[in-house]
């Protein structure tokens, strides 16, 4: 099932060259990848939504039979924590996302999934390659913000290792059991269609409790949505356009499917029609073509992929993309 490509180019357009020592006890967390079409069973998700809660990564092999063997335990050991402020994910590196979805079907994976192509989100971490000589790993990020080492062999201890210091944003007390795949969900901003429709029918229920829990989780979401609205309004007020962009732009991926106000719409819709903006959107355009590209280039494709590269750099000169795929340059020896 794998795709490995032993070609040093690569790496080439990972998303930010960092690197964490694994002889560290505590790191910064690595960036968790925006790109929604980089993640499996929801996502994405972010530092920002992560705040004050936990994660547990568990980094894994496809290809070996002992990993498809340890899902049951480790699926179990997630739900004794579906009351808690922590987040279960999988990543796996070095295969594209329909492999990578086929394998979570497969082993009954619910885990959000991070697709991680080009092993960049492996290398961030501090994880030494996963293959079948390194089969699996795991780290977890505290309630601050860290990435820690952590135990395959006792998940459980490690996951109350990072809720030190956790909470939730939104009190689950008196939730109704039906609510609360929702509620976890919008906790860690896990990006579902069905959120919506969900959300829709619990606020019509004929139970009073389930109608007053989801009021409770629609106010907290509006709420949300206001203050990251108007947050975005004063981004723009400052000449901060692309910023203001890209949080309004969030907002619609984070609430998918949801009632948002018509404000956000609006905004995304005026935003996108500034040449500032539109600048950077045709930047990021190309530059995520490339990335796309590249994840299945041959060493000789790779070389006029770089060329490529340095083109964008040029071409769209200040913007966040050419930034971005300079920084990729700088990370190969040889541009």
């Amino acid at each position: 099932m794998s795709q490995r490509n032993s070609a040093p180019g690569l790496f080439v357009l990972s998303l930010i060259a960092l690197t964490i020592t694994t002889s560290a006890a505590l790191a910064q967390m690595p960036p968790l990848p925006p790109d929604p079409s980089v993640w499996v069973n929801g996502g994405p998700i972010t530092a920002e939504m992560l705040k004050g809660k936990a994660a547990f990564l568990y980094y894994y092999e496809e290809g070996c039979p002992r990993c498809r063997e340890r899902w049951p335990g480790l699926l179990e050991v997630a739900k004794k924590f579906e009351d808690k402020p922590i987040v279960f994910i999988a990543v796996n590196s070095g295969n594209q996302r329909d492999d990578v979805a086929s394998y979570a079907r497969e082993v009954n994976l619910s885990w959000p999934v991070i697709v991680d192509a080009n092993r960049q989100f492996e290398k961030a971490s501090g994880v030494p390659e996963i293959s079948l000589q390194n089969i699996y790993q795991a780290r977890i990020i505290t309630a601050d913000g860290k990435l820690a080492m952590a135990s395959t062999a006792n998940p459980e201890e490690s996951a109350n290792r990072a809720l030190q210091g956790a909470k939730w944003n939104i009190d689950p007390t008196g939730l109704p059991a039906v609510l609360v795949p929702l509620w976890r969900s919008l906790e860690f901003g896990i990006a579902s269609p069905a959120n919506g429709p969900a959300l829709k029918s619990a606020l019509v229920s004929k139970d009073p409790s389930v109608k007053a829990g989801a009021e409770k989780l629609n106010s907290v979401v509006q709420e949300k949505v206001a203050t990251e609205l108007k947050a975005a309004k004063e981004l723009y007020g400052a000449g901060e356009k692309w910023k203001s962009y890209k949080m309004v732009d969030a907002l619609t991926v984070q609430y998918v499917g949801l009632d948002l106000p018509e404000g956000v719409a609006k905004a995304k819709t005026a935003l996108a029609a500034d040449e500032e903006v539109k600048k950077q959107l045709q930047a990021h355009k190309e530059l995520d073509l490339l990335k796309k590209r590249a994840a299945k280039a041959s060493p000789a494709a790779m070389r006029g992929l770089i060329f490529k590269l340095k083109e964008l750099v040029e071409k769209h000169a200040g913007t966040e993309a050419a930034t971005e795929a300079q920084q990729l340059l700088g990370s190969t020896p040889s541009n």
